[in-house]
């Protein structure tokens, strides 16, 4: 009986395993990887927090261009997670957008469907369904390792990794 278990428990594993990797190198999924090391800001106070970087070479298909370029970063304020979805399209303005009830997981890496972005809300609306972006937030200073923007309840949020 034991033997079975182990057979059955091996084969489901094999199973997920084989479908990550197929799905991954399609570019159905891309991987997010934590940095801890990122100092967050939020009005001049330091705060907890975290970034999400797009592991190198989980883009590299056609149909990943909405997130071939993005950073998470995940803001402890006040008890309560913020993750802000900033996206870099033209690599040189990023759009930092606030993800409102979608929270990035503490995972050392995660993964995306790159069809239905965690980030982004679909509005139904009886058969028709439409894409609701995040809330985009102000830009005040990005370089090559920082940004800082406002949020649109007026705070000011500054990141350096």
């Amino acid at each position: 009986m034991k033997k079975w278990i182990v057979i059955a428990i091996s084969l489901v594993l094999a199973v997920v395993c084989v479908d990550l990797c197929v799905t991954t190198l399609s570019g159905t999924l891309v991987w997010f990887v934590m940095q801890r090391h990122v100092r967050i800001t939020v009005d001049g106070a330091p705060t907890d927090g975290y970034s999400d970087h797009l592991l190198r070479g989980s883009s590299d298909r056609e149909h990943t261009h909405r997130i071939a370029s993005v950073q998470l970063i995940t803001v402890r304020h006040l008890n309560k997670r913020e993750t802000f979805w900033i996206e870099n399209a033209d690599e040189s303005t990023p759009i930092p957008q606030y993800c409102s009830a979608w929270v990035a997981p503490a995972t050392p890496i995660f993964q995306v469907n790159v069809y239905n972005p965690p980030c982004f809300d679909v509005v139904r609306e009886g058969e028709k369904a439409e894409e609701k972006p995040p809330t985009k937030c102000t830009l005040v200073f990005s370089g090559k390792e920082q940004i800082e923007f406002i949020t649109q309840d007026g705070r000011k949020i500054r990141a350096v990794w």
